[in-house]
């Protein structure tokens, strides 16, 4: 049994182009993602490498947009990624590696400094390299509403759609969909408060694996000490139930600093 966590690091690069060909919009992205997992700790006090899960991630984003009028823009967007992990066998004999391919159509919304968003639907796919491992493949919505209410508060409300791959045995992963919501308040000049909520419901097609729901809340402050230097707070509390077994509850406190440049 595992009484302590591995640790991940995420490193994240990209880069993008946006143009206008008159009433046509088109940008393009690529994105970059280094995952490294620490070891976890044991009960019995030694420790489990998960160097297994280690990879990196990268894909290619393009989208076409058409401007029916300054404030609304229906859209098509094409992607295709490939993702490599560092051992081509993971500790079970499965090779992770996949490739994946996904397609949407949406509507983005721009009324002014107090309303903005979009939302889209489409179709996703993770298609592995190990045969006995099941195509990850799902219908896809994905959304974001900007709300400013007031001067200095702004809210956001979301809803997305993901794969998470697996490492059980046998199991390729899940379907991830997410509810969230995001508010920031101006209190001061330099002190920002905020208050987050979050309902994930994570899937398993295969039927292997007890499927989940997850809610997450959260609050913090941002103190401005100048312009280059913040001072963070964040308190969360996370609730997690599953199909069978007992519920588990999370609560963490973070201080940090915030380098802007």
């Amino acid at each position: 049994m595992r009484a302590v966590q591995s640790g991940i690091d995420q490193y994240t690069l990209g880069a993008g182009i946006e143009r206008d060909f008159g009433i046509l919009r088109g940008s393009a992205k690529i994105d970059f993602d280094r995952y490294v997992y620490g070891d976890a700790e044991l009960d019995n006090g030694g420790s489990l490498s998960l160097k297994d899960r280690n990879r990196n991630a990268g894909a290619v984003t393009v989208r076409v947009g058409y401007e029916l009028s300054p404030a609304l823009i229906p859209f098509i967007e094409a992607s295709a990624g490939k993702s490599i992990y560092d051992l081509r066998e993971d500790t079970l004999g499965f090779e992770r590696s996949y490739d994946s391919y996904g397609a949407r159509a949406g509507i983005e919304a721009d009324l002014g400094e107090k309303l903005n968003g979009e939302i889209a639907l489409g179709y996703q796919t993770y298609r592995f390299d190990d045969d006995r491992l099941e195509e990850l493949k799902g219908f896809t919505i994905d959304g974001l509403i900007n709300w400013s209410p007031q001067r200095g508060t702004n809210v956001a409300y979301g809803i997305s759609t993901g794969i998470e791959p697996s490492t059980t045995a046998g199991e390729s992963g899940a379907m991830v969909y997410t509810l969230s919501s995001r508010a920031t308040h101006e209190l001061r000049t330099a002190l920002v408060a905020r208050l987050s909520n979050s309902l994930t419901f994570r899937n398993f097609p295969s039927g292997n694996s007890d499927d989940e729901k997850v809610w997450l809340t959260g609050a913090g402050l941002t103190w401005d000490l100048n312009r280059y230097l913040a001072l963070v707070g964040d308190v969360s509390y996370e609730h997690t139930t599953r199909d069978s077994g007992p519920a588990t509850n999370i609560a963490r406190v973070g201080v940090g600093l915030t380098l802007r440049r």
